[in-house]
């Protein structure tokens, strides 16, 4: 499925206006074997829309025949568009070619601004679970939001459970907030992040980061990014973070994880039920039933230790996780993608 306009190379206008699309399932797209110099085999695409939306929608097995060995498609994903919301999809078991990048569950790519992906699960894509790029579209890539999804072993042959990219010498890419996720990554030498480059304004706050092999994609560097209020945790035992022996080492060096002097980063294990075990593919019934896996335990060290986003940094997190509690559920918010349900 993919809508598109004429106006993508304008700055300003766009094509399409209130889109929805909702209740689709996108899969077994192999890919256009006449295409060979652009990506196909995509899930579900929009560009040039301004105001947008879409939900309940489950794409999976695509973009496994796909000839071009450069970029490549994703499940769910949207360029040159600003007002958009993804919300309560799944994306899952999407691929690539062989040589090619992309592969992932859900993008916001080149020209994307003021938009969300929210509530959505992400597992075994063969690119990022969540994909953030700037190609050097005519509008900037700005003030976006990603919060309270699940990205599960995502990765699996490029990057990790959030890829961020740009163009090397064009584009603009400034400004998005990441939150109340939980990416959980236990592909063999899985990173949680894969940032290619880095740029200003990109904000980690209150995620579960779980992976097998090093929090970032070995080589790559964080920079400009942002980290308060997270969770990290290896599942091989490792506590070096960036070169730094532990995440005291990290923070201090870096001023990440720190507020006021103080460490406010966690590196522990989250105590979650049973991580790994998602397999869900109706988005209709994203509840706390079919992601108990992802449920904090009781006596959970991030039970009330997540920061308030809205008081500390005037972010307006929404009324609800990704399963519909109320948040927060308790006196204070939790870290995670799942609020724990106090009786």
């Amino acid at each position: 499925m993919h809508l598109t306009g004429t106006t993508i190379n304008d700055p300003v206008n766009y094509d399409n206006q209130n889109l929805y699309i909702g209740y689709c399932v996108a899969e077994n797209n192999p890919g256009d074997p006449t295409i060979t110099d652009n990506h196909s085999g995509n899930g579900i695409l929009a560009s040039s829309v301004e105001g947008g939306i879409i939900e309940y929608c489950e794409a999976f097995n695509n973009g496994w025949d796909m000839p071009w060995d450069v970029n490549g498609p994703v499940g769910i994903w949207v360029w040159d568009c600003t007002d958009f919301i993804i919300q309560f999809c799944i994306s899952h078991d999407n691929r690539t070619h062989p040589d090619a990048a992309d592969g992932g569950g859900f993008d916001f790519d080149g020209g994307v601004s003021n938009s969300i992906i929210q509530y959505c699960l992400s597992y075994h894509n063969e690119g990022c679970g969540f994909g953030l790029y700037e190609f050097g579209a005519a509008k900037p890539w700005e003030n976006n939001i990603v919060r309270y999804n699940i990205s599960q072993d995502d990765g699996i042959i490029n990057g990790g459970s959030v890829g961020i990219w740009r163009h090397e010498s064009r584009g603009t890419m400034r400004n998005c907030e990441i939150y109340n996720n939980t990416f959980y990554n236990s592909n063999p030498n899985g990173p949680s992040l894969w940032v290619y480059n880095n740029w200003p304004g990109f904000n980690f706050r209150n995620n579960i980061f779980i992976y097998d092999g090093s929090l970032v994609y070995p080589g790559q560097k964080i920079e400009t990014e942002l980290f308060q209020g997270n969770c990290f945790w290896n599942l091989k035992g490792n506590t070096q973070i960036q070169g730094f022996s532990n995440l005291e080492e990290w923070a201090k060096a870096t001023g990440n994880e720190i507020i006021d002097g103080l460490l406010i980063g966690l590196f522990i294990d989250p105590e979650l039920q049973n991580p790994g075990t998602l397999n869900l593919t109706d988005p209709e019934m994203i509840n706390l039933e079919n992601l108990s896996g992802y449920k904090l335990k009781p006596g959970s060290p991030l039970i009330e230790k997540g920061l308030n986003l809205k008081e500390m940094f005037e972010l307006a997190p929404g009324s609800q996780d990704i399963v519909r509690t109320s948040i927060p559920s308790g006196t204070g918010y939790d870290i995670g993608a799942i609020e724990y349900i106090h009786k």
